[in-house]
Formats: structure tokens, sequence, C-alpha cells
């Protein structure tokens, strides 16, 4: 595991050294494409992408993949790995949201901390990774990274800013629509109904002298009786556990 670990500190290294783009947040470049991707244009177009999105929400968007993790590793304990080696994060909670990508285990992993991981919840980066893993299982990575940033970027924005965004509002305004259409719709019918009357009785629908009642009795047929068991005071003394800051969601593709 140490020789793993030395290794991939030494392809950060590598990998800072040859892309010679300005990062404020961190010295680690925010995509490292080892698994060698995307072309270079790409890599380039979405280097800048990530580190305007990182810069503008205070919170890194980063984008890792690798030939294989080797042995004794799963992809969440590498992504940790890369997070940290990586220095990634903005201020003292270290926000930020990470992909790591494994072509020769075909396992991926979102890593969420501080802010990306209140803006994008565990179901939330699991939904996103079934969003992405159809084009990575296609060999199409792009529109795979693309779906990537812009779901978490999406995510960021509503925790940072407040929902709703057009989709919200679009939503609002079909409800509202549908609401005056069916008001509309249903007054026509009422107003079509002219053969119904309000009656105060039922006399209206019984034959004249058909019907004589002359004795009537109320009887008291049965009750029921709820009970419920009083909660008893529990002896044991509870308190939350410490944990990891990180949240996030692994997959296959």
């Amino acid at each position: 595991m140490k020789k793993l670990f030395a290794l991939w500190i030494a392809i950060l290294i590598v990998v800072t050294v040859s892309i010679p783009v300005a990062v404020a947040q961190t010295e680690s470049p925010r995509l490292i494409d080892q698994a060698d991707l995307l072309q270079a244009q790409e890599e380039q177009a979405f280097l800048t992408k990530l580190d305007q999105a990182s810069e503008k929400y205070q919170v890194d968007f980063v984008i890792v993949t690798v030939d294989t993790m080797g042995e004794d590793v799963s992809v969440d304990e590498f992504a940790e790995l890369v997070y940290e080696e990586g220095d990634y994060g903005f201020n003292e909670t270290k926000d930020g949201v990470l992909l790591l990508v494994a072509m020769e285990e075909r396992e991926w992993h979102i890593l969420t901390n501080g802010l990306g991981k209140t803006a994008i919840t565990d179901s939330e980066a699991e939904s996103i990774g079934d969003a992405f893993s159809s084009y990575l299982s296609d060999q199409d990575y792009v529109n795979g990274f693309n779906v990537f940033f812009e779901e978490c970027e999406y995510q960021i924005n509503g925790e940072i800013n407040g929902f709703p965004f057009p989709l919200g509002r679009n939503l609002l305004i079909a409800l509202v629509i549908g609401f005056v259409l069916a008001f509309i719709v249903t007054g026509i019918w009422k107003s079509q109904l002219k053969s119904v009357r309000s009656q105060k009785n039922a006399t209206v629908y019984t034959k004249q002298g058909s019907m004589n009642i002359t004795t009537a009795n109320d009887f008291y047929l049965y009750s029921t009786v709820t009970r419920k068991a009083k909660p008893q005071k529990s002896s044991s003394s509870g308190g939350s556990s410490g944990g990891s800051s990180r949240g996030g969601a692994s997959g296959s593709f």
C-alpha cells in the first residue's frame, strides 16, 4: 500500500509540473487524466471549466482517471488518498467534489466533502453516477464527464444561491395554468347539470303512502377501545459518534 501511495504522489508531481495552469486554491491540477481518456484539447477545455467553477463557488471540482488502482485498495479508499494527497478542497472544511475513474477495475467513485457533501447527498451522488456511467461504458468520456460536472454544479449552485432554477419556475407556471384550466372545465360541467336541485328531505324519492313508520328506536351495538402502552424511559445514554465529513457513492461501468 505504501508503494502505491508513493507512486500516486509521484504521478501528482509529474502531472502538476507538466500542466502550466495557475490554480489559486491548490497546487494540484483539478483534472488528472492518467488513463489518457481525453484528447489534449478536450483535457485543456475541461481543466479550464473545472478551474472556473471551482473559483466561482469556492468548491473544488476534480476529475481523476487512472489505469489501475493496484491491489488491496478499494475505489473509495483510493479516492480518499487522491483527495488528501492532492490537498483539494476550499476553506477549513475542504469543500469539494471529486470523480475517480479506474479503467482496469471498471469502477468509479464520487467523493464529496464539506459543502460538497451538504449540496450532494449520497443518494444524489449515486443518481449522478447512474447518469454518467453509461457514457463511460460506451467510451464516450467527454459526455460522461460533462454529465458529472453539470449535475454537480447544479446541486452546488442550488445549495449556495438557492432553488428553484428555471426548471422549478417552469414547473410552477405549468401547475398554475393547469389549475386555471381545470377550474374552467369543472365550471362548464357544473353549468350543464341543470336537472340537479338541492332537496331538504328524501320524500321526493318515495311514493306517497308506500311507507308508514310507526316506531323508531336506537340500539347500542358495540364500542371499540384502543389502548397504548406507556413508553418506558431508556436506561442507555445516547450520543452522536464522530465521523468523516466526506460522503459519496461508488459504481461500475
